[in-house]
């Protein structure tokens, strides 16, 4: 059971990868900050989107909406916590066509008392529990992703969880965007990147994996150019495969929220 989200709103999310995914029939979780949909808005040089427009022409039987904080900003006033977390969450899930969004996919962003990006970052659901801003995530949203590392195992940097029908507290994602990308492939071999182990892992598991992208590191769309399009088409067309040949379901997060798995 694999689930894919892709953060942030550059304009590769729609430009590229949109198109390759519905190629493929593989459905995804958009991590969208809703204030960068605006135009003129950007955080980063690499960070502007299209329009609210294009939010409503994503194909909404294959992507779903997450929260993924209205700016990407860190923020510092608690006073401002509130338009961060749930006036984004009311923005995305009130822009035409109304859409149900359910999920938080933590940005790397600190806010008061809960540190997304600063280590030692949130990583459980007690993290959560103890600051304003966790505890508004938690109240507003069905579910929620975590910042867990990445741990070392027997078969390497991975991260899986059990998937047995019971809901899991803030999972962590395994990164794909690892530079010359080494997320994606190892020697020309999908299979072999951390990407790969990962999903390997979650099957013979009988485990669940979320797996995170973001697309402005695609060479040449002006993030840190971690991987090119080859090794990304590569790694999708392994997803492809594996779903067809009924080793894995690729799914959305909410999806994979409430899934339950066995070994095979």
């Amino acid at each position: 059971m694999v689930a894919l989200t892709i953060d942030d709103y550059p304009r590769p999310t729609l430009e590229i990868l949109v198109s390759l995914l519905a190629a493929r029939r593989l459905p995804w979780t958009s991590a969208l900050n809703a204030d960068t949909v605006d135009d003129g808005y950007m955080y980063a040089p690499w960070s502007t989107g299209l329009s609210w427009a294009n939010v409503a022409a994503l194909p909404s039987a294959l992507v779903e909406m997450a929260n993924h904080g209205a700016s990407h900003r860190d923020i510092t006033d608690p006073a401002a916590v509130d338009a961060e977390i749930t006036g984004s969450l009311a923005r995305l899930r009130s822009a035409p066509p109304a859409r149900v969004v359910q999920g938080w996919v933590p940005p790397g962003s600190d806010y008061p008392g809960l540190a997304l990006k600063t280590p030692p970052q949130a990583r459980g659901i007690a993290d959560y529990q103890s600051s304003v801003a966790g505890r508004s995530i938690l109240n507003d949203h069905a579910w929620a992703l975590g910042q867990d590392p990445r741990p070392q195992d027997a078969v390497g940097p991975v991260i899986t969880w059990p998937r047995d029908g019971h809901p899991v507290p803030v999972p962590g994602r395994q990164w794909l965007d690892f530079p010359h990308g080494a997320g994606l492939q190892s020697g020309g071999d999908p299979a072999g990147g951390f990407g790969g182990l990962c999903v390997a892992a979650a099957i013979a598991r009988g485990h669940g994996a979320i797996l995170g992208l973001h697309t402005a590191h695609l060479v040449g769309q002006g993030g840190q150019d971690r991987y090119d399009l080859g090794q990304l088409s590569g790694f999708l067309d392994h997803l492809t495969g594996l779903r067809d040949a009924g080793r894995i379901a690729v799914v959305r997060v909410s999806d994979w929220m409430s899934a339950k798995v066995v070994a095979r």
